[in-house]
């Protein structure tokens, strides 16, 4: 069943999206082995000269109407509206019988209610609207698939078990969280970390990346633990969950501020993610106008620009 927002007739969508609600409470929800098939769609292939940095693509069989298997639940609960899935999927190569992916399904009925106040605000956003966001950032920032962002294997529309339809997103799999490695002192990854300037230079590429993203008006808006993943081979961060919905973002920052947001937000991670402490801070007041910059959003505090850490 797909229920279609109307603004004219709140009334009629809570209603509707409320006795799919209790549907989905009475039926059993996603589960592992739950399976449906879709076409993954094959990202864009890297045309740069220097190809090195970038993960392998997943050998899944692109073009050709695949099933897709739930494995193990990764988000679910309560103020979320999506459920984030590992699913097996069969295997192009010969080496190996399935490749693990992630689904993410946007999910209607886990939606807050639209009310008259965040509908004529403009603060309500749809299901649609929501996998739109996330989508169009993956597509815009399609060069920097598999290096700074997952492979992403396009978006679908499927069925779920009580008879609600939902989005969902089919992205490459990557196992460890950023802050993960800081905890690991026995991988590779933290020893070479471990050394000032490569986690310097991590920052800076990092820093390059979000704003190019920015120059072509994608913005994350929840960089945060949670959202940044590790490419332990590469050593590069990986973003996921990109937001990037400046007219209503869930700080309650306006437009204009969420180039701040995210650089804000960057910097904290850094330095909360930091091995060797007070080493950032040493190496980044070398760079003056970096410095400021990073004091002007809050990111790192200096008694002559702000008054706040």
């Amino acid at each position: 069943m797909n229920i279609l927002f109307d603004p004219e007739d709140l009334d009629g969508y809570r209603s509707q999206i409320q006795s799919i609600s209790k549907a989905s409470k009475e039926k059993m929800g996603l589960h592992i082995g739950y399976s449906f098939s879709i076409i993954p769609q094959q990202p864009p292939v890297p045309v740069q000269a220097d190809q090195s940095g970038y993960r392998p693509l997943p050998h899944l069989p692109f073009g050709i109407e695949t099933t897709f298997t739930l494995s193990k639940q990764l988000q679910n609960g309560e103020n979320r509206f999506s459920e984030v899935w590992l699913a097996q999927v069969p295997t192009v190569s010969s080496a190996m019988t399935s490749v693990t992916v992630v689904l993410k399904f946007f999910i209607p009925s886990k939606l807050p209610l639209p009310t008259t106040e965040s509908v004529d605000l403009k603060l309500y956003r749809t299901p649609q609207e929501l996998v739109g966001c996330q989508y169009e950032a993956y597509m815009k920032l399609e060069e920097y698939q598999g290096k700074d962002i997952p492979y992403c294997f396009g978006k679908f529309r499927v069925n779920l078990p009580w008879d609600e339809e939902s989005d969902v997103l089919v992205l490459e799999y990557i196992p460890r969280k950023f802050s993960d490695i800081i905890l690991d002192d026995d991988c590779a990854a933290f020893k070479r970390l471990e050394d000032p300037e490569v986690y310097f230079a991590l920052f800076m590429s990092t820093l390059k990346f979000i704003e190019t993203a920015h120059r072509l008006v994608i913005y994350h808006l929840d960089i945060a633990e949670r959202n940044a993943l590790f490419d332990e081979i590469n050593i590069r961060v990986v973003f996921i969950d990109w937001h990037n919905d400046v007219k209503v973002d869930f700080s309650g920052y306006a437009e204009e501020r969420a180039p701040f947001t995210d650089l804000y937000t960057l910097t904290k991670l850094f330095y909360r993610c930091i091995i060797v402490e007070g080493s950032l801070e040493e190496r980044l007041k070398r760079d003056g106008l970096l410095w400021r910059r990073l004091a002007e959003c809050g990111g790192v505090y200096d008694p002559d620009i702000n008054t706040f850490s």
